[in-house]
């Protein structure tokens, strides 16, 4: 009976391991009206228990898989706004090398002594900001931004200690284009029109 209660106590301190390393890997999901120019999305960590964070490579891929040219009139301009404010050596590959994805941005501290961000437990963290240009773009237009944690050589999530951190949930984001306020009332109104202009025929 005893052997039986230490197996059950070994797989219940293996869940909550488990369970306290369930990190996750958000990208925002962002609505923008027409010709808004730049804006930003940005691409977050959800920690389950308390990280010290020493650096990142998160690759990205934009709407469809591998390399792909965004949907007409969006442009990507490039990345800011990193978590590591002191010795930040924000960079990106554009175009992603393994032709897996579309980019890869890395940064890490080079700070000395080194300055490494906490993430607190059961919080969010914003990484860095990705920046894109909807300069000539009308609804309806979006695109899917989705990390590629699993399969890509560059993916790299590590604390103070360079230690991995296990990423074990992802989130996709996206841009969507939605008609200003104004528009849709425009819309709106002429189809009442419409439809009373019909009305008054019968």
């Amino acid at each position: 009976m005893s052997i039986r209660l230490g197996i059950w106590a070994i797989a219940g301190l293996m869940l909550i391991a488990t369970e306290l390393r369930a990190d996750i890997l958000r990208v925002e999901s962002v609505s923008i009206s027409p010709g808004s120019g730049i804006f930003s999305v940005g691409v977050f960590l959800q920690a389950n228990t308390t990280v010290m964070l020493g650096g990142y490579d998160i690759p990205l891929n934009f709407g469809a898989p591998g390399p792909s040219a965004l949907p007409s009139g969006f442009t990507f301009v490039g990345v800011n706004n990193s978590i590591f404010i002191s010795g930040s050596t924000l960079a990106l590959d554009n175009p992603d090398p393994t032709n897996l994805g579309d980019i890869v941005v890395h940064d890490a501290t080079t700070s000395f002594p080194p300055s490494f961000p906490s993430i607190p437990g059961g919080t969010e963290a914003r990484l860095f900001d990705l920046r894109f240009n909807a300069g000539s773009v009308a609804p309806p237009a979006s695109f899917s931004i989705n990390p590629i944690v699993v399969g890509h050589i560059f993916f790299n999530l590590n604390d103070s200690t360079a230690q991995p951190i296990p990423v074990t949930g992802v989130i996709d984001g996206s841009v969507t284009v939605v008609p200003e306020p104004g528009g849709l009332m425009a819309v709106g109104l002429f189809s009442c029109l419409a439809f009373a202009r019909k009305r008054h025929r019968v």
